[in-house]
């Protein structure tokens, strides 16, 4: 049985770049040995459906398992399967088909333990943009949990379906005010070329209600391209500055792989 390995294992507070806001990238994140078992082993398309399946026949009226199901048919659209339904005890029937090592891996990033991390790492850029954030005293559960906690943590196998057609997948944007990180572990299967990198922006007018969300393009521009490669971990702290968008997808036989990780609260940071 193989232990999880953490993305942040090799690295620390000093390679956090803190402009246009604190995001680290990490390259070859995990050992290579390790990295190919997971990626070997990354759950096809029928794999997914079935996971899915799974989940909406055990909850008939959830509207998201059924949105995620119908997306798993249909070209360039992305699929975010919770890891409630990969590494919870109550649904271990939905991850039949998945390995020892993926929900081991999946378990891990979903949990207070590496929550803490992740605030270790970023404490300083946390204390200065949210001084209020009491980051020892903050807890974390995994998302979808009946645990009580300040905050919920999800790591999420995540892919954006296979397209015959050149696609746009986002342009700028920050994410929702209730986020703290955004965490993207790329995987990308070797053949495929099919782009959708990460731009990293930067704000070219002040953060206003009206363009928080989606600033116009005209009102930012790109500070640095991130390559949608193997074995590579970006990690966001979410502010009102933290845009982000990705290139356009061209067409490819497969799957655009990664796993989502996030930690939010139930109220805005900003």
């Amino acid at each position: 049985m193989t232990d999880p390995i953490s993305l942040l294992s090799k690295v620390s507070s000093s390679d956090i770049r803190l402009e246009p806001y604190p995001h680290i990238v990490i390259k070859n994140a995990l050992p290579s040995d390790y990295y190919a078992n997971l990626e070997q082993s990354f759950p096809g398309i029928d794999q997914l459906k079935s996971i899915m399946q799974r989940a909406c026949a055990t909850e008939p009226n959830n509207k998201s398992y059924k949105r995620t199901l119908r997306h798993l048919g249909r070209r360039n659209k992305r699929v975010n399967i919770p890891s409630s339904l990969v590494v919870d005890s109550s649904s271990h029937d939905h991850s039949h088909s998945l390995t020892n090592t993926w929900q081991r891996f999946i378990d891990y990033h979903s949990s207070d333990q590496f929550f803490k991390e992740m605030l270790q790492l970023f404490e300083a850029a946390i204390q200065q943009r949210f001084p209020e954030l009491n980051t020892h005293d903050a807890t974390a559960k995994r998302r979808n949990s009946a645990q009580d906690s300040n905050f919920s943590v999800d790591a999420m196998i995540a892919i954006n379906t296979p397209s015959w057609f050149r696609g746009k997948i986002t342009g700028p944007h920050t994410d929702h005010p209730n986020k703290l990180f955004i965490g993207l572990f790329y995987m990308q299967h070797e053949e495929d070329m099919g782009g959708g990198n990460l731009k990293i922006y930067q704000r070219k007018v002040p953060v206003n209600d009206k363009n928080l969300k989606w600033p116009p393009e005209s009102t930012v521009e790109e500070i640095s391209t991130i390559n949608y490669d193997k074995n590579t971990f970006v990690l966001l702290l979410n502010t009102p500055e933290s845009v982000h968008g990705v290139t356009t997808r061209y067409r490819s036989k497969f799957p655009r792989r990664f796993v989502n990780i996030i930690a939010e609260r139930n109220h805005p940071f900003f």
